[in-house]
């Protein structure tokens, strides 16, 4: 009969003994009974067709009895940065630009995106490979340390950003007329930055005033930081160049240097002199807003690197007020 086996001599049958099935009659010996299939288990003896499936969150290789095995030659709970949905014969690896820290993962859906501002390099990964390299940033579920992006792309980061900080990055307040839903990275859900350039899950964040050709970002990860930002190491998103200074050519971890003498440079610029300190104002190396001549004093024109720029008050003139271009007037008993 099936799942039993009968040596030679035997005055009665014997069964297949546990892990194992006997799917046809005449056996001889234990060594004719099969082990349980890979995926299944078989936790008694006698049987023609295993118990039933392995669970999920745990593997069951070939000869399993138990359908959560922990740390048995024939399966194991699954391990960190696998899964195992049930009928699982050997763990599955999260994919790349996903991760899981914890064992017993049942779906590919418990694999987190690589979070903003790292990569997760390789499949399998129980925690995120590093921070994203200087000079790059990585918006999430990056796959590699230097993301790059197509021409079209390079504005994508834009629709990550929460309506109060895009006027921090006047590279995305420009229009455009294509669509393209919001991009939401990761399970429904999308990423916004917070304080100091980091980024955090945001539920049903708005859609951005930008909008995109559609699926022209669905795969976005990240790009080499734009002119007028730096990145330094683990960027989340490209930081505008701060105020004072200016950030002249792509790929930067750190502002380029100050802003020329005679010049201001508010924050995101890229030209070392960008707008000429005005009439009235004089603009040391590295200004981030023109500095009033103080009262007693003017200036005509344009530039000027510091307050020895502006002219003293001419004999019968009076100058009242800061940050003037000219005198106000004239003592009355010399006019």
């Amino acid at each position: 009969m099936p799942s039993f086996f009968c040596p030679e001599g035997a005055y009665k049958p014997w069964p297949c003994p546990v892990g194992t099935v006997g799917v046809s009659p005449g056996l001889q010996s234990p060594q004719g009974c099969s082990p349980c299939p890979p995926g299944l288990f078989c936790n008694s003896s006698a049987l023609t067709h295993p118990s039933g499936p392995c669970r999920p969150g745990y593997f069951c290789s070939s000869g399993a009895t138990d359908p959560a095995p922990i740390s048995q030659s024939f399966g194991d709970i699954c391990p960190a940065g696998h899964f195992c949905p049930q009928h699982c014969s050997a763990p599955l690896p999260c994919p790349v630009g996903t991760f899981f820290s914890n064992r017993g993962a049942e779906s590919r859906l418990q694999c987190s995106p690589c979070p903003p501002g790292a990569y997760c390099l390789s499949p399998g990964s129980p925690q995120p490979s590093g921070p994203c390299s200087p000079g790059y940033y990585c918006t999430g579920a990056s796959d590699s340390p230097e993301p790059q992006a197509s021409a079209s792309q390079l504005l994508c980061f834009c629709h990550l950003l929460p309506p109060h900080s895009q006027s921090d990055y006047s590279i995305c307040c420009s229009g455009h007329n294509t669509t393209y839903p919001h991009h939401t990275p990761g399970r429904g859900e999308s990423w916004a930055p917070v304080g100091g350039g980091q980024v955090v899950l945001m539920e049903d964040a708005p859609e951005s005033p930008l909008r995109y050709a559609e699926d022209g970002c669905a795969n976005f990860r990240g790009a080499t930081c734009p002119k007028g930002f730096y990145c330094p190491a683990g960027s989340s998103l490209p930081l505008p160049c701060d105020a004072g200074l200016y950030c002249s050519t792509n790929g930067l971890q750190i502002p380029s240097g100050p802003c020329e003498a005679g010049f201001y440079c508010p924050g995101g610029t890229s030209d070392p002199a960008p707008t000429p300190c005005p009439p009235g104002h004089y603009c040391p190396a590295g200004t981030s807003h023109p500095q009033p001549c103080p009262p007693g004093t003017a200036k005509g024109s344009t530039g000027g690197a510091s307050e020895e720029d502006c002219f003293s008050c001419p004999p019968g003139y009076f100058c009242g007020s800061a940050g003037l271009a000219a005198p106000t007037g004239c003592e009355c008993d010399l006019c």
